[in-house]
């Protein structure tokens, strides 16, 4: 005979002296990765037609919170994707004009962005096919007419899919004076977007 156990948990939330406090069986946690295997949720309301009609910090948002709840080292890309990031802006804040050698500096930083971003991205990819076919099965079951469709597309800032680093850097190195005037990296999933689509 099997038996059947079951374990419960205690989630709870709340603030202390103005601050967010989430405890786990009655001890406070520090990230959200410490109960993600015991709270795997995506809700939706009503702000969430930020997705159709916002800007695409919502968007990118959506995607990164539903990404950390299904793949629990997503969290840690994203982590490591951020320390290469702000390393590299910081590059660019302190340089007006690159020589050859500080170019070369940039080149690097600039690879590991792009490397963090490519595997992201893929993910993202990924992630959104799934909710694609999921959306367009729901539709042909429970609507009429059942040709309905909904797409969605993904829309990387200054990168092209299946685009090697080295064909990459030699066409991007034309945007790093842009960069350097704005001090900022001008591509990467900070910038990236999703389009949704209904009847094209």
């Amino acid at each position: 005979d099997e038996v059947e156990t079951q374990i419960s948990h205690r989630i709870q939330a709340g603030f202390c002296d103005k601050n967010k406090v989430v405890k786990f069986n009655k001890k406070p946690i520090k990230s959200y990765k410490d109960i993600l295997s015991y709270y795997r949720i995506i809700s939706i309301a009503e702000d969430d037609i930020q997705l159709v009609q916002g800007a695409p910090e919502a968007r990118r948002f959506f995607l990164n919170q539903a990404l950390m709840v299904f793949h629990e080292d997503f969290l840690i890309q994203v982590r490591d994707y951020k320390k290469v990031l702000e390393q590299r802006n910081s590059f660019l804040l302190n340089h007006y004009v690159l020589t050859k050698s500080q170019l070369e500096e940039l080149g690097v930083w600039t690879k590991q962005l792009w490397q963090h971003s490519q595997k992201i991205q893929k993910q993202r990819i990924s992630f959104l096919k799934e909710i694609e076919e999921t959306v367009n099965d729901l539709l042909a079951k429970y609507f009429l007419p059942t040709d309905l469709c909904v797409t969605l597309e993904y829309k990387p800032k200054n990168t092209k899919p299946n685009e090697s680093f080295d064909v990459f850097w030699k066409r991007y190195q034309e945007k790093v004076s842009d960069e350097l005037k704005w001090n900022r990296s001008l591509f990467g999933i900070h910038l990236d977007d999703f389009t949704i689509s209904f009847q094209n």
